[in-house]
């Protein structure tokens, strides 16, 4: 079992190339359903000019804390801090308010795609802005995945999307299941055919915690107050409300 978890896993070319190309189908035709099946829903999955401008504050939003606090402040910090401070590295404690951001973006707009749309515009821009070799729409599936399953959740979830008596589970979800199977597909097709990487399972495996569990942890944590942002974001655009769980009574 030892050296199952830990020997090298090296996909080779003839392996990952097809499953890139996979990857690039279930991407595009999830997106066709999602854009199929919101269609069938009517006006409540219509996409305004509000819901565009939202969309493209948010993903700035993102962009801004991820590339500029996250990586430059939250991460070198938690990393200094003694005794705890590769417990939080490991917990991905700088994820916290990127997940909060990100609940809420998805609470305010409440539409299938938002997530793909956030998740997109937020590694473009970090690609137009930060990277050295500029736009690689090689790289893009990674981009659509991380939100592809969330919204298809979405999809699926209709109007009862984060209702009082399943938002805690709803948001776990949405958490979980933005890096499942997201880290699996970096580690196995995307990082294998665009940087020839290899990894171990238990390198895999232990990602696979840092990542979807802590931050389906996080979502859950947040979302009561991102529901709330949301609820008041939307009343002072003029939109519809959105039921925020009530008080816990003592």
């Amino acid at each position: 079992m030892h050296d199952l978890l830990y020997s090298t896993v090296k996909v080779p070319i003839q392996v990952s190339a097809p499953l890139y190309v996979a990857i690039w189908i279930m991407c595009l035709g999830g997106l066709f359903l999602i854009r199929r099946q919101s269609k069938k829903k009517g006006s409540s999955s219509k996409w305004t000019t509000q819901d565009i401008l939202s969309l493209a504050i948010i993903g700035v939003m993102l962009m801004l804390y991820n590339s500029l606090i996250a990586d430059r402040f939250i991460d070198p910090l938690a990393k200094s801090i003694p005794v705890v401070g590769s417990f939080l590295n490991f917990w991905g404690i700088k994820s916290l308010p990127y997940q909060f951001i990100l609940i809420t973006g998805i609470a305010i707009i409440r539409k299938p795609g938002v997530a793909t749309g956030l998740i997109f515009i937020k590694y473009l821009l970090e690609q137009l802005i930060f990277s050295s070799s500029g736009v690689d729409p090689l790289k893009w599936p990674g981009f659509i995945y991380q939100g592809l399953f969330i919204d298809l959740y979405i999809l699926a979830r209709g109007e009862k999307l984060l209702n009082p008596r399943s938002l805690v589970i709803d948001a776990f979800i949405i958490g979980f299941i933005k890096d499942m199977p997201r880290t699996q597909f970096d580690d196995f097709i995307m990082g294998p055919f665009l940087g020839s990487k290899t990894t171990t399972l238990a390198k895999d495996l232990l990602q696979t915690v840092h990542d979807a569990v802590s931050h389906a942890i996080y979502t859950a944590l947040f979302v009561h107050l991102g529901v709330r942002v949301a609820k008041s974001v939307t009343q002072m655009g003029g939109r519809a409300q959105i039921n925020v769980p009530a008080e816990t009574k003592n």
